[in-house]
């Protein structure tokens, strides 16, 4: 029996699963130089909320996306987050090389997984209909018809 996305949705807003604006913490290296330094590599941990990477990485899996395109959508977009960041912080001079846990990496596949957002078959991932749904809303443009919407506009770009 097929459920449609409403059954689906409702369904999972009973489980208790780490969700949505929950916090992530994801654990890299850079290669960077900072102002009056030598060339070194640093360690940091940056947070993301499940929304923040699932908004990221989700529309790379509307089509099957093979486990190892997966994780490179993943990498990418830690390292724009990230690179963006610190570059925003005055951290660096010049960066160079990113690299991320890849066991932080299976961690948030595994938790979307959990979390109804995506299947997978023979080493390929896709979104579910709730994960197409709540990617929808995640990365979809709203009508700014009040205050409300506006702000949640603005947030919505800034996790984006």
């Amino acid at each position: 029996m097929e459920h449609s996305w409403r059954e689906i949705l409702h369904a999972h807003q009973k489980e208790p699963r780490i969700w949505g604006d929950e916090i992530f913490s994801v654990e890299y290296l850079v290669l960077g130089k900072k102002v009056g330094e030598n060339i070194a590599q640093y360690r940091f941990k940056i947070q993301f909320t499940w929304n923040q990477i699932f908004a990221g990485v989700a529309p790379t899996m509307i089509n099957w996306v093979s486990t190892e395109d997966l994780k490179i959508t993943f990498m990418s977009f830690l390292q724009n987050r990230t690179e963006k960041e610190l570059r925003n912080a005055g951290t660096f001079e010049s960066m160079g090389r990113f690299k991320f846990s890849d066991e932080d990496i299976d961690t948030a596949i595994v938790q979307f997984r959990a979390l109804g957002l995506i299947e997978e078959n023979q080493r390929q991932w896709k979104l579910t209909k709730y994960g197409d749904y709540l990617m929808t809303q995640l990365r979809a443009l709203h009508r700014s018809s009040s205050k409300g919407a506006e702000s949640k506009n603005e947030k919505l770009e800034e996790d984006i």
